[in-house]
């Protein structure tokens, strides 16, 4: 998938859940994240974000680390334990270089202090996201990502689809 602003403006972008709840850091990422055709749906707080990621399927997630109901790392602990693949980036203005290397080794993409270039989060959240388009379903791997994606293009065929592979490969 090319980089969010080569997109022709009529195909729909990847989603995002955008975990912030100061209401002007929020709502220009929100709004930048648009622009950049990306999806996004924002919550103010943990608990309305992983009712949200339960109820719909996203693409990555974008959280602050301190949100006014719970840590950002509880929430992750939480999402992961859920087994939520997808891409998770970390802002935050208390940024803790023991905090950040516990949630990479965890399993997070990324984890930026603010004040950050707007350009780098675009930069990373595209590095995050699988190249074959939309993820998180079937897996975290490449592999599976790759699936993932032609399933999503052949779905809405009218027609048989035959999946093929080694036996014990999960297909």
């Amino acid at each position: 998938m090319p980089p969010p602003d080569r997109r022709r403006a009529s195909e729909p972008g990847p989603s995002i859940t955008l975990i912030e709840d100061d209401a002007v850091m929020g709502g220009s990422l929100a709004q930048r994240l648009a622009l950049e055709r990306y999806r996004v749906s924002w919550h103010r707080t943990g608990r309305k974000a992983i009712e949200a990621l339960q109820a719909a399927p996203t693409d990555a997630v974008i959280c602050d680390i301190r949100l006014p109901d719970m840590d950002g790392e509880d929430l992750y602990a939480t999402l992961r334990s859920g087994q939520l693949t997808v891409p998770v980036i970390f802002i935050t203005g208390y940024g803790e270089i023991d905090q950040a290397v516990r949630l990479v080794k965890a399993g997070a993409a990324d984890y930026l202090a603010k004040p950050f270039e707007v350009r780098a989060l675009l930069e990373r959240l595209s590095e995050a996201l699988p190249a074959g388009g939309p993820a998180g379903v079937l897996g975290p791997s490449q592999a599976m990502r790759l699936v993932e994606a032609t399933l999503r293009r052949v779905a809405d065929l009218d027609s048989t689809l035959l999946i093929t592979g080694e036996s014990g490969v999960g297909k």
